[in-house]
């Protein structure tokens, strides 16, 4: 009997020493399981993760950047090669009437560009103002050039036959890329987010948006933009990736890994990147 009781007495030591220590810990415990609960969501989403901190606007444009795997590789083949004026800090970048058209960028050295298709020639270059940073430009009906600029709001309309300058267009978004969808007549505009803007080509108005994304999420960056068989192949800033973009829904639907095309001609981590897509259906 009296090992009994003492047995009892420990036993209740025990717990009363055991509740002591939770009564005076429980915020270190209640810290200590957040953190794993933590810990546990980072390592099960690492990829959310990664898009997010890709996604942020002040990260730099050589941040790793990957798809979701269920995004269908195509392949690509360098078939060729031409002449380009390294300080052509390009931002548009189409094909019209068999010749390259070009935007170029930097306050001071922004152009609307026509040179040779294959050879290094220029036809015609018409300089901005110097506030203004040049970015996409496209080609609206198969007579009328937008290009749009970088913060200033204002998008220039020019003649496609001589580059004569017919007016402006005001918009309330950064100006990154731009490309004309045919079958809708609306122009599809990137703002370096996930959104693309749908707008009106005589007013610029939006008309809808839809937003860039993947398995993993949303995908910010979308650059330089060009229209090709129903589908947007866009540049996506800062990384090695052409994505194939569905215009009625913003999905993704197939990526072209341009590393070999990096490697090739990269003299600059900064001013060294992909940008200009162009389509050529000759």
């Amino acid at each position: 009997m009296a090992a009994d009781k003492k047995n009892r007495s420990r036993r209740k030591a025990r717990k009363a020493r055991q509740s002591g220590f939770i009564r005076r810990h429980w915020r270190l415990i209640l810290l200590l399981l957040v953190l794993l609960l933590a810990a546990w969501h980072w390592f099960n989403g690492t990829a959310k993760v990664q898009r997010w901190i890709w996604n942020s606007r002040n990260q730099p444009v050589n941040t790793n950047f990957s798809f979701s795997e269920s995004i269908p590789e195509i392949e690509i083949e360098i078939a060729g090669q031409r002449p380009y004026n390294p300080n052509w800090f390009t931002q548009g970048f189409t094909i019209y009437d068999g010749k390259l058209l070009i935007g170029t960028g930097q306050r001071g050295r922004s152009r609307l560009i026509t040179a040779g298709l294959y050879k290094d020639t220029v036809y015609k270059s018409v300089p901005l103002a110097n506030q203004y940073f040049g970015e996409g430009v496209t080609v609206v009906r198969d007579s009328l050039i937008y290009q749009l600029t970088y913060k200033s709001g204002v998008a220039f309309l020019y003649r496609g036959t001589d580059l004569e300058r017919l007016g402006t267009l005001s918009y309330n978004t950064e100006g990154w890329g731009l490309v004309y969808w045919p079958e809708k007549d609306v122009l599809i505009q990137s703002d370096g987010t996930s959104t693309l803007y749908y707008r009106d080509p005589e007013s610029f108005e939006v008309r809808w948006t839809e937003r860039v994304s993947d398995g993993i999420g949303s995908i910010a960056k979308v650059n330089e933009m060009e229209y090709v068989d129903g589908a947007i192949w866009a540049n996506l800033w800062g990384t090695q990736y052409l994505a194939r973009i569905d215009p009625e829904t913003g999905e993704v639907t197939g990526k072209a890994d341009l590393g070999p095309v990096i490697s090739r001609v990269r003299r600059n981590a900064i001013t060294g990147v992909l940008n200009g897509v162009a389509y050529d259906s000759s």
